[in-house]
């Protein structure tokens, strides 16, 4: 990798909800345009670690650096501003609306009327079925191109670092084959990605590295492919299919 400096950095952070705690001495980094995947089983936390660094948790302890600032306790819009943006992995359209009323929303940072119409054009270019359905209402699409029209959205802030949570979640192999070759695509544009995802085993097929959570702490850290053959590794988080993430 070129910049060896991470765009994002996650230095023994631990966090919960109420008096839950739910992380533990978390250590995390995602270089510029990288994929980093996180994997492991229910309850390990993985979506959790995606509210503590958008801005929805506050750390207990530690810090979280974006971009060489400490934005630990600072708003989710200014992570927004700044270049982070998050998709969630359900109730992330606007169902009633277009599917350029959608991708508009997914702009409204973007002030500049003449911007925001050459990302759409953008987004058109890279997802060709949503400008097909341009018109059409956000609900009649399927639930993978649901997922894509909520990732086109969230490029329209043009960010550098995207936070996907389980962006396979409930889709056929087939669909599932074909978000993650968006995923790929947008990585190949330069874009770093962290995402969560239940299906360890083709998350990791297209990350450069990968995290192994485990009752809320690092289990595993490494290069991808090496997690992929490692045998602990194979045996207690790769061999039984696909994985979800219980806690909220």
């Amino acid at each position: 990798m070129e910049n060896r400096i991470p765009i994002l950095s996650i230095e023994h952070l631990t966090t919960g909800y109420a008096r839950i705690q739910v992380l533990t001495d978390i250590r995390l980094e995602v270089f510029p345009s990288e994929i980093v995947c996180i994997i492991g089983p229910n309850g390990a936390g993985k979506s959790t670690i995606l509210k503590a660094i958008y801005g929805f948790l506050p750390p207990w302890k530690g810090r979280i650096v974006f971009k060489g600032e400490d934005i630990s306790h600072l708003p989710v819009t200014h992570r927004v501003t700044r270049g982070m943006v998050l998709v969630h992995q359900d109730q992330n359209i606007f169902p009633s609306l277009t599917i350029q009323e959608n991708l508009e929303m997914g702009g409204y940072l973007v002030t500049k009327p003449s911007s925001r119409k050459a990302r759409t054009e953008q987004i058109f270019e890279m997802f060709p079925f949503l400008r097909a359905k341009r018109k059409h209402p956000a609900r009649s699409l399927s639930g993978g191109e649901r997922q894509l029209l909520a990732i086109g959205m969230a490029l329209m802030t043009n960010p550098e670092l995207i936070l996907l949570d389980e962006p396979s979640m409930g889709l056929s192999p087939q669909m599932m084959a074909r978000v993650f070759s968006w995923v790929n695509q947008i990585h190949e544009a330069g874009k770093a990605i962290l995402m969560v995802e239940q299906n360890a085993k083709q998350a990791l097929e297209i990350a450069q590295r990968g995290y192994v959570f485990d009752l809320g702490k690092n289990r595993f850290e490494g290069k991808a492919a090496a997690l992929l053959d490692d045998p602990e590794v194979k045996t207690v988080y790769l061999g039984g299919g696909g994985m979800d993430e219980n806690l909220p």
